[in-house]
């Protein structure tokens, strides 16, 4: 419980330096959403990390490529719109 609750602590923490980082970039409101999104997307990973062991090798892998398999898909749909 403790680790989870570490773990929530951390995500949140990101979240705000994530949004802080990208405010300082010129980008329109798009390119902010996108940017904020697959950054929040990927320190997901930070959740799923610890369970790690829990995963057989295939499965962890599987699981990494449809973040990637997301995260292009998130991008062309953004420069496709």
């Amino acid at each position: 419980m403790k680790l989870k609750l570490v773990t929530f602590a951390l995500y949140i923490g990101a979240y705000m330096l994530v949004i802080s980082i990208v405010k300082q970039f010129n980008l329109n409101e798009d390119e902010m959403q996108l940017c904020i999104f697959l950054a929040l997307f990927w320190l997901s990973w930070i959740l799923i990390l610890p369970n790690r062991k829990d995963f057989k090798n295939n499965e962890f892998l599987g699981l990494l490529l449809n973040y990637v398999v997301i995260t292009v898909v998130s991008v062309c749909i953004f420069l496709y719109q």
